[in-house]
């Protein structure tokens, strides 16, 4: 049966189940071999269960889940910042502490900066210029004429 689909109560019984093999055995490497797991899990385990002072709960496994969800920067503070980097030429760290001396509010941190200076400049406002797009079909040739004669 894989990991995944144990239950709960299976999983802390089969990590208990460690810790007795490797006091039965005396010595956790032995004890480790004998469940099929790195010694480097045995004292993860270990230690949360000692921390928890021997509360079985501690041999869950716990969410990977970020405790705060990472937010999508604003098209504003990306407009507001690549002009500033192309004026002074400071990388990433430098210029967030430019910003910080600055009393600028909100300010991103360093790797969210090179973030935005690689994605590059955000979409314009009103969206492609029609006009320009129009004016790029105005002279095609021959289809477009209203003298051509067709075959």
């Amino acid at each position: 049966m894989s990991t995944s689909m144990r239950t709960p109560e299976q999983k802390i019984r089969q990590r208990a189940a460690w810790f007795t093999e490797a006091e039965r055995w005396g010595n956790v490497t032995l004890a480790c071999k004998r469940c099929g797991i790195s010694r480097k899990t045995y004292y993860k385990w270990h230690k949360r269960f000692a921390e928890a002072r021997g509360d079985r709960q501690a041999l869950l496994d716990r969410s990977h889940r970020p405790h705060w969800p990472r937010r999508p920067v604003k098209n504003t503070l990306r407009r507001r910042r690549l002009p500033l980097r192309k004026r002074t030429h400071l990388g990433p760290a430098r210029l967030r502490a430019l910003l910080v001396a600055r009393g600028t509010t909100q300010v991103p941190g360093a790797a969210t900066i090179a973030k935005i200076r690689k994605r590059g400049p955000p979409p314009a406002k009103g969206g492609p210029n029609r006009s320009a797009i129009a004016g790029r079909f105005s002279s095609l040739g021959p289809a477009t004429s209203s003298r051509w004669i067709g075959p």
